[in-house]
């Protein structure tokens, strides 16, 4: 099963050095569509919502070198009190 949205994804890295420009700012595609580039997240999130209803699209910030996060929520911590 192909991942979520790995469409979307290609199609910003192909399109990653035309934005150049636009670094930090945010992009919102669907498919292999550029639908815009917005200022804000909330100004991208409803352009995206506007366009593709509840259907899947991606809304990514504009960056040349990424910054990945990792996140976790299987911690198991035991209260000491």
């Amino acid at each position: 099963m192909a991942e979520a949205l790995q469409q979307e994804l290609e199609f910003y890295k192909k399109i990653l050095p035309t934005l150049s420009g636009e670094e930090g700012k945010f992009a919102v595609i669907i498919g292999n569509d550029l639908i815009g580039v917005f200022e804000s997240y909330a100004d991208g999130l409803a352009a995206g919502y506007a366009r593709a209803g509840l259907s899947p699209f991606l809304l990514k910030r504009i960056a040349a070198n990424e910054i990945i996060s990792y996140f976790t929520r299987d911690i198991d911590v035991t209260c000491r009190t």
